[in-house]
């Protein structure tokens, strides 16, 4: 099932995992794949001296490596070259590795079905996984690949089957202008230039789109009104209206009274009281 790809959520377990595994498990290069790896590091480290430690060049000899956001982009992009050419046979990754970088490999492993975000554990969500699995397979090499979800303690093939199940999440930009990216863009376009590469980007896209889709439903929406109003005689409108306006202005009339008479009530009431000796019951009516 080699090459493969294992994805961890978390820099620290990328390292103890690939530690683990050249300590416990034979070498997965052969001996002309590892003279092949020290001619390539030898050539790294005259382009790049002191990245290389040797924890690392040991990983690396044994078909084994990292990749996450902790490791230079130098190395990573080493690390990308080895893995293409098939001289690396086991990469632990976060899953930044899943997005926009070319590293097909035979075989993917899911280490969880859930990765902290913030101050919260939540389940990852379907184009994760999607991403993460999809990079099983080799163009032209394989024709079936493989990806494995490993089940944890409070989540199995359940939880795993919910995921798989479930449609794609829709996609959402995050294309945002900042004063940099217009002063980059028209120091190397013109004016019109820097307005056609704006409106060509995805964000510009999802926009028309729901703009599109706002008109095409406020057009429906005068159509039906249109509808509704063919079938209404004028003169019966207004009459309503005009009925509609007057029994708001007799609703307003009506409470207006009604807080006439309780302010009288209340001031007899004070006025009666005056007059009235110690001990004489009064009955009070409930405020409804």
């Amino acid at each position: 099932l080699l090459p493969g790809i294992v994805f961890i959520f978390s820099r620290k377990g990328c390292e103890e995992a690939a530690m683990d595994v050249v300590a416990h498990v034979d070498s997965l290069t052969s001996e002309r794949e590892k003279e092949e790896i020290t001619r390539r590091l030898e050539l790294f480290e005259a382009r790049s001296p002191g990245i290389v430690n040797p924890e690392r060049k040991w990983m690396v000899l044994e078909g084994v490596a990292t990749h996450h956001a902790g490791l230079l982009p130098v190395w990573k992009a080493f690390i990308e070259e080895l893995f293409q050419e098939g001289l690396l046979k086991a990469v632990f990754a976060t899953e930044t590795l899943a997005a926009g970088i070319n590293m097909p490999a035979r075989t993917t492993v899911i280490s969880a079905l859930a990765r902290r975000r913030g101050e919260g554990v939540d389940m990852l969500t379907s184009s994760e996984l999607r991403q993460m699995a999809g990079r099983a397979g080799r163009r032209g090499k394989d024709t079936v690949g493989f990806s494995v979800l490993l089940k944890s303690r409070f989540r199995g093939a359940q939880e795993a089957h919910a995921i798989v199940r479930k449609l794609p999440e829709a996609l959402k930009s995050k294309f945002t202008p900042t004063y940099g990216m217009v002063l980059n863009l028209l120091s190397k376009h013109s004016v019109d230039e820097a307005k056609t590469i704006v409106a060509n980007s995805f964000g510009s896209y999802l926009r028309a789109r729901r703009q599109s889709k706002r008109e095409d439903r406020q057009q429906k929406q005068v159509e039906m009104a249109e509808e509704i109003v063919k079938g209404i005689d004028p003169d019966a409108f207004l009459a309503y209206n005009k009925l509609r306006h007057r029994l708001k202005d007799e609703k307003r009339a009506l409470g207006f009274l009604i807080d006439q008479s309780r302010d009288m009530f209340r001031e007899s009431v004070a006025e009666m009281l005056q007059w009235a000796p110690v001990g004489t019951p009064v009955l009070i009516p409930s405020a409804a």
